[in-house]
């Protein structure tokens, strides 16, 4: 509990430096997607194929685990590659276990991992694998997603430890009258810098679900 806390604390510290820098003075791209259905304050989305730029902080615990990948993805697009390039910062920035067990229909909240967390910044909309530069830091790598549909649940307020058990708790019953079924590890996805006032705040739980059980 106070560990996941402390890692939502030391994420806001580094969106801070992020969307505190003068590039970012303008409104942060966000993926784009279709909404498909929503029921019970859960949405089902289809997004659009993106490139993200991934790193995994394995065997230490989720709070440095978190800042520690901010911190490389940060450098990654702020020049920390083969072409000295800036890339534009976009929102949300996502954390997820990578060895999380899921149940048929229950993502759980992201927790402390034995093995790693995957914290990931997508690309802005236009680029490729092939039109990125090489990072520098060979703990990140690029990745081509292909269209996907996830199951978002989004909530205001801080991030904290309460407020993900609700929100995973709504999630979990929404599936279920969805009739969809997760496929992947729960997100945290996380849109504002941390001066935003808490109510004004957007935060998501999210997972993939399977395309074909979708109505």
């Amino acid at each position: 509990m106070h560990r996941l806390i402390v890692a939502v604390a030391l994420v806001g510290i580094g969106l801070t430096a992020v969307w505190g820098r003068p590039a970012m003075a303008e409104r942060v791209e966000e993926p784009d997607y279709t909404l498909v259905r929503k029921d019970r304050g859960v949405e089902l989305r289809r997004y659009a194929p993106v490139v993200r730029a991934v790193t995994v902080v394995e065997n230490v615990s989720w709070d440095r685990a978190l800042n520690e990948g901010f911190r490389r993805l940060a450098g990654y697009i702020f020049g920390g590659n083969t072409k000295k390039q800036s890339i534009a910062m976009t929102a949300p920035v996502t954390a997820q276990p990578t060895s999380m067990k899921i149940a048929m229909t229950a993502p759980v909240t992201a927790q402390p991992s034995s093995t790693g967390v995957r914290v990931t910044f997508t690309m802005p909309a236009g680029h490729t694998l092939q039109s990125l530069p090489t990072p520098h830091d060979r703990a990140v790598v690029l990745e081509a997603v292909s269209e996907r549909l996830v199951a978002v649940r989004a909530f205001s307020g801080f991030a904290g430890t309460d407020a993900f058990e609700r929100e995973r708790a709504s999630l979990v019953a929404g599936l279920g009258a969805l009739g969809v079924r997760a496929v992947s590890e729960p997100e945290l996805a996380r849109y504002d810098p941390p001066w935003t006032l808490p109510f004004l705040r957007r935060n998501e739980v999210a997972v993939e679900v399977e395309p074909t059980l979708a109505h």
